[in-house]
């Protein structure tokens, strides 16, 4: 969902009112197009389709500030990422924008020299088992092997979990996240820890989607939503009015 027209026309008006000076909004105004990051590929929220096409909650919301600054959804380029954080590609200046790469905490708060604009989209820690399992909720499970990113945040939660509920599991570690469903479907763990928006990425690229199962409960809370540098007050405006703009508009739209 982008931007309806009387919307645009509100943001367009703030555009133009020169209460402030805008670094960034010069410079994306000065190449033609914003530019625009988000993690890849997370079905549902960023993936570049067969056509070539970029679809996805994420890709969505650049769009609509593509839309505040051009009223043209088009003029955005995507850059996909894989990593945790690209806050170095940010601060340079490669990126306009990133969206949703990663959790909104304390020390990305006040270490990185960025500003996180709202939070969009609350993910959380959850667990995948196959339905033949015979397990509805996290609780139950016991004895189990699960995947799961070493040295990482999701490990230690995952540690305190299972030793809070005094239940016994096997660790499988791996490096990188995307080991994580290739281990899963070799048989090599029978569930895996991470967040659940990666989760459900995984159960959709399964063979049968149907035969697995997403536990109900979330061990984390994690914010997460878009993120500016932290020295242009004028642009972050702009991206924070585009996100209530967003959400105005699904009121609009559900009356």
């Amino acid at each position: 969902m982008w931007l309806r027209p009387f919307i645009i026309a509100i943001l367009a008006v703030a555009l133009s009112s020169g209460i402030a000076f805008s670094q960034t909004l010069e410079k994306v105004r000065a190449r033609g197009h914003l530019v625009c990051a988000s993690s890849h590929p997370l079905p549902g929220f960023a993936e570049q389709l067969d056509n070539g096409l970029w679809a996805g909650f994420d890709v969505d919301f650049c769009r609509a500030v593509a839309t505040a600054v051009f009223g043209d959804p088009n003029l955005v380029q995507f850059r996909p990422l894989t990593g945790d954080a690209r806050f170095a590609q940010l601060q340079t200046g490669e990126l306009d924008l990133l969206v949703r790469d990663a959790a909104w905490n304390l020390s990305r708060d006040t270490g990185y020299r960025v500003r996180y604009v709202a939070t969009s989209f609350f993910d959380g820690q959850g667990i995948l088992v196959p339905q033949s399992l015979g397990a509805v909720s996290a609780y139950e499970l016991d004895g189990v092997k699960i995947c799961v990113v070493d040295d990482s945040d999701e490990l230690n939660r995952l540690r305190q979990f299972f030793f809070e509920n005094q239940a016994s599991y096997t660790e499988v570690l791996y490096e990188d996240p995307a080991d994580l469903a290739i281990a899963y479907k070799a048989g090599l763990c029978n569930a895996i820890s991470a967040r659940a928006s990666l989760l459900h990425s995984i159960q959709i690229g399964m063979p049968d989607p149907g035969a697995q199962r997403i536990m109900p409960e979330r061990i984390s809370k994690a914010p997460l939503g878009p993120v500016v540098r932290s020295d242009d007050d004028h642009w972050f405006n702009i991206v924070r009015r585009t996100h209530f703009a967003q959400i105005d508009d699904e009121e609009v739209a559900a009356t």
